[in-house]
């Protein structure tokens, strides 16, 4: 028999390995398990930054398309308000101006 103490690192875990297939196969397949979900949630985590990133770039696309619809509407409110002030303040002065003549006509 060979003496396991003279030998390296290397070849002591090599002739470890070789008398249990069974804990050779599990040490593997756990290294290799640890190494892919490593490598997988590195790219998830890419993945998910992509996703942030592609969202943030439609929802500021989707706000945009809606205030360019908006806008318009907004205008024409604006617009549709002035007058409404303007028809308020004549009406306002229409009225002060027939109140001045029943208050004239009463004297």
């Amino acid at each position: 028999m060979i003496n396991d103490k003279n030998l390296g690192l290397m070849d002591q875990l090599f002739l470890f390995f070789s008398k249990d297939v069974k804990v050779t196969m599990l040490v593997i397949l756990t290294l290799t398990n640890i190494f892919f979900m490593r490598k997988w949630i590195g790219v998830n985590d890419d993945l998910q930054a992509n996703k942030d990133k592609m969202y943030e770039r439609v929802i500021a696309e989707v706000k945009g398309e809606v205030n360019k619809q908006i806008r318009p509407i907004q205008n024409a409110s604006e617009r549709t308000n002035g007058k409404v002030d303007t028809l308020l303040s004549k009406a306002d002065s229409t009225l002060n101006n027939v109140n001045h003549y029943i208050y004239q006509k009463k004297k």
